[in-house]
């Protein structure tokens, strides 16, 4: 076998999973955590372009090189950083994993395929901690930046009456797609950005995305949410809890609840009456 070329990156802690994430939109075949930051592996046969990192992470990570490695058990691996988890009620799982899901309330299998959204990730626990005070039964839900698509498919599980999966990465979606069928899901389509306009106005917006994305579409989301309706933000590092806020606020949101783990916030608000 050919040895694969590999691109690497220093970068903050907090923005190992945000760089991953804007990494799966390239053909890559591999990304591994390193000491210090990301390794990102790819087939020399098929390259990957130039590309450039978007403004939020600029400021957070310094480009190392590229170089070869032999070639490496990737699924492997994978397996091997990606346990079991177990959040309040909630199973989540891999196929390979050796567990019992009918001993859970809820169980969600995910194969991650290098999207955004295992559980793994504090951002995506206080979304799922979040979710289970959230009126979701009967409602319509947009899981807006889906990833894995895991918030999608808890909503479902917690009653939802339909739910539109959305992301901008056409990889994110397919990986999606691959884990409704995993969970057998039926109120969940997957779909791009490009189709929000087709989306009526909707009863909850998931929001687990980041920060300056978030600043930016706050009032899409109030469009987008029926007066009463509930949103959820998540992916905001703990010293960006007062912008986001703020932000919310001046969109016409109350804040109802929030929660924190290590640097990581989430907060859940309520769209007020159209002025």
């Amino acid at each position: 076998m050919k040895p694969y070329e590999y691109w690497e990156w220093k970068v903050e802690a907090p923005y190992r999973e945000w760089l991953a994430a804007w990494l799966d939109a390239f053909p890559f075949t591999g990304i591994e955590e390193t000491p210090d930051g990301l390794r990102a592996y790819a087939d020399p046969q098929h390259p990957v372009t130039d590309f450039h990192l978007p403004d939020f992470l600029r400021d957070h990570v310094e480009w190392v090189g590229k170089g070869t490695l032999s070639p490496r058990n990737w699924n492997a691996l994978w397996e091997q950083n990606f346990p079991p988890l177990v959040i309040n009620d909630v199973l989540i799982y891999a196929p390979f994993h050796q567990v019992e899901p009918a001993a859970y309330r809820h169980a969600i299998c995910i194969e991650p395929a290098m999207a955004f959204g295992t559980g793994h990730h504090a951002s995506t626990r206080l979304m799922l901690r979040l979710m289970r005070h959230l009126p979701l039964a009967g409602k319509e839900v947009i899981d807006w930046g889906c990833g894995t698509g895991i918030l999608a498919i808890y909503a479902e599980k917690l009653g939802a009456r339909k739910v539109w999966a959305v992301d901008n990465y056409a990889l994110a979606l397919d990986n999606t797609r691959h884990n409704m069928h995993l969970n057998r899901t039926q109120r969940i389509t997957a779909c791009g950005v490009e189709h929000l306009a087709d989306i009526p106005a909707v009863d909850v917006i998931l929001a687990n995305i980041e920060r300056n994305t978030l600043l930016q579409l706050m009032n899409d989301f109030r469009r987008r949410l029926r007066t009463g309706g509930h949103i959820a933000f998540s992916g905001i590092m703990a010293q960006d809890r007062p912008l986001l806020h703020a932000a919310a606020r001046s969109a016409g949101f109350v804040i109802t609840s929030e929660q924190d783990e290590a640097e990581w916030h989430a907060f859940t608000a309520v769209k007020t009456e159209d002025t």
